[in-house]
């Protein structure tokens, strides 16, 4: 009978002998037929459950793309085998190995804007849940002096990363929150481009979030697997 195997994420097969450097229970290693890329990942049935898995997933994704770079998986997912996770690897070689060039010296950094006082921005009741999430999740900005500031605050962290996504504003309050894939020398710079624009709005809370792993940067588009 297969055992169940958990995959982590990816990297590059060149770079495989450093996950034996990861400080973790044991990892299997699986190149695929390409020899370009290799899957991380452990048997599911060892893994630990809830909150405690997550946070030694984020440990060992870190140290690896500490190494050199890893692509995260999805949080749970499971192969059947080691065949399975070889065939997914021998139809996506190719964008695998193209992501991974992406986050190569790269880490994700976060930053959330919200009202301080705790003024609710938008009114979770005013429409259906998944029309609630896809506008707080657009492009737009709150008006007046508040959506100026997320917008020259965005444009500006824009200029210090590689690539960005808008994320949806979860809470009432929240009214600005997103990710950025930013270059590891360039760390320092983003959180001085906050702390200058963030300057005369007392009433705004705000929080940056990272260094993580890419993970608003590694969706593969598997065909709905």
């Amino acid at each position: 009978m297969s055992t169940e195997l958990l995959l982590l994420g990816f990297i590059r097969a060149a770079a495989a002998d450093l996950v034996q450097k990861v400080r973790t229970p044991a990892l299997t290693v699986i190149t695929g037929a390409g020899r370009a890329v290799s899957g991380v990942a452990t048997p599911l049935e060892a893994w630990p459950q809830g909150l405690a898995g997550l946070k030694l997933q984020n440990d060992i994704l870190w140290q690896l793309h500490d190494l050199d770079a890893a692509l995260p998986a999805r949080a749970g997912t499971i192969f059947t085998s080691e065949d399975d996770l070889q065939d997914l690897m021998a139809r996506y070689d190719n964008e695998i190995g193209r992501r991974l060039d992406l986050v190569t010296g790269k880490v994700e950094l976060g930053i959330e804007l919200w009202t301080a006082d705790g003024h609710i921005t938008c009114d979770p009741a005013s429409g259906p849940g998944r029309q609630y999430l896809l506008r707080l999740g657009s492009d737009k900005y709150e008006p007046g002096p508040v959506g100026g500031l997320c917008a020259n605050l965005h444009q500006r962290l824009v200029e210090v990363c590689t690539n960005s996504v808008r994320q949806a504003c979860l809470r009432p309050n929240t009214v600005f929150r997103a990710s950025y894939l930013v270059p590891k020398d360039r760390m320092q710079d983003f959180k001085s481009i906050v702390a200058e624009g963030m300057k005369g709005f007392d009433d705004l809370g705000v929080f940056i979030t990272g260094p993580w792993p890419p993970y608003s940067f590694s969706c593969l588009e598997l065909n709905g697997e």
